[in-house]
């Protein structure tokens, strides 16, 4: 990872997404441990997470602008205008204004699908194709890494501070990233011209998924984890309750053992890249975090740390070797468009399942939800790790590409 690091705009890119990720970590923490607190409700907290999830609908249409505006100028706008929409949380007062809550969160999740389809796109420009896996790699230790601060600075923040006082600061940071972001220098890749019909346009993305093999099973891969993921955002504040007789606050802390594992999963994750290619390192990651699910199912503290490391382990094994496939396999005007696409896979499933757990954890035993998350990790990384798919495509691609020429 150390090479990748020489590059000077990669480096600012880093710093950017550092600062950035810092503040959306502190920010959705205390929106979760606020609602917990306005509401005294593990359904009412889990619903933040599901309007994180919620906008992820709109992707395509986020993909879409990627591919048709400059991915820098696109990140640092971004930045800049959540850090002035969150301002908006300084008028909660009261349960009755827990619907700024949620707008908040929507706008963060929105935000995110344009950040991580720009941040995905502009890594293509920026560094060559045999780079990218350390990259993703550096990107992953250091966004889950900071699990290891964010959460736990998050948490005290908001008991020192109040939901105000967090809301302030993370508006000062957001505006440093843009800024951080700013001064990155690349140059990007021309957009292809429109297509005759905008329909066309929008789902050039979806053309090309399906004719390569690998991009398929990566992203059916996803969607199945998750699909049953997101029920351990309800799930995670009953463990925290009702099985380790904990305050909301507790969960900074399994956020920070989470970053802790997710630091030796982002060190170890281009080896394993390197080693087992994308397909076998997205299935293992997935067994990783099927393994640390489990973990968690008895009521000890020591148990439910050991698996929240594992877990953390393997989300960047997963990202990594899922993220870099879909670079390496994709030409670089249609980044945006296939990252947004692909991220909707994950994303959608997991918000329905998110939504589905804040409904099931009234009625289902919180344990019962872990072993089914435990379950689907386990099929989901079957095919994967049995049987890796073709990077070849089985479709021509000159009858998409060719017919978007260089503008």
């Amino acid at each position: 990872m150390a090479g990748v690091l020489r590059n000077r705009g990669f480096r600012r890119l880093v710093a950017g997404q550092i600062v950035s990720s810092f503040a959306a970590a502190a920010l959705y923490l205390a929106l979760g441990i606020w609602a917990k607190d306005l509401t005294n409700s593990n359904a009412l907290a889990g619903c933040v997470f599901l309007a994180l999830g919620v906008p992820s609908l709109l992707a395509p249409l986020a993909g879409h602008v990627v591919d048709r505006l400059p991915r820098r100028t696109l990140l640092v706008a971004t930045n800049a205008a959540i850090g002035v929409a969150e301002l908006a949380l300084l008028g909660v007062h009261g349960p009755a204004q827990l619907w700024i809550i949620y707008a908040v969160a929507a706008m963060i999740g929105a935000a995110n699908t344009v950040l991580g389809s720009s941040r995905t796109a502009l890594l293509r420009d920026l560094l060559a194709d045999d780079e990218l896996g350390s990259a993703n790699a550096v990107l992953q230790t250091t966004s889950q890494g900071l699990r290891l601060i964010s959460p736990l600075a998050g948490a005290g923040l908001y008991t020192a501070i109040g939901g105000h006082g967090v809301t302030v600061v993370n508006s000062g940071l957001f505006a440093v990233a843009a800024v951080l972001l700013a001064l990155v220098r690349v140059t990007e890749s021309k957009p292809m011209a429109r297509a005759a019909r905008f329909r066309d346009d929008l789902l050039a993305g979806i053309r090309h998924v399906r004719s390569v093999p690998l991009l398929v099973q990566l992203t059916v891969t996803g969607g199945i984890a998750c699909g049953v993921v997101g029920l351990l955002e309800t799930v995670a504040f009953a463990v925290i309750d009702q099985g380790l007789h904990r305050p909301p606050s507790f969960y900074g802390v399994l956020e920070a053992v989470q970053g802790a594992g997710a630091v030796l999963g982002g060190i170890t994750a281009a080896r394993l890249l390197r080693r087992l290619g994308e397909a076998r390192t997205v299935g293992v990651g997935l067994i990783a975090i099927g393994v640390g699910v489990a973990a968690m199912v008895p009521p000890s503290v020591g148990l439910v740390l050991f698996g929240m490391a594992l877990l953390g382990a393997g989300v960047p094994w997963f990202v990594v070797g899922w993220s870099t496939g879909l670079q390496r396999h994709t030409p670089a005007r249609l980044q945006g468009r296939v990252n947004a696409i692909a991220t909707m896979t994950l994303s959608v499933p997991q918000t329905v399942s998110v939504g589905l757990g804040a409904s099931l954890i009234a009625v289902v035993d919180y344990r019962v939800l872990l072993m089914v998350i435990g379950v689907g990790m386990f099929v989901a990384a079957a095919a994967p790790l049995l049987r890796p798919a073709s990077t070849t495509s089985s479709k021509p691609q000159v009858n998409d590409l060719a017919r978007e020429t260089v503008g």
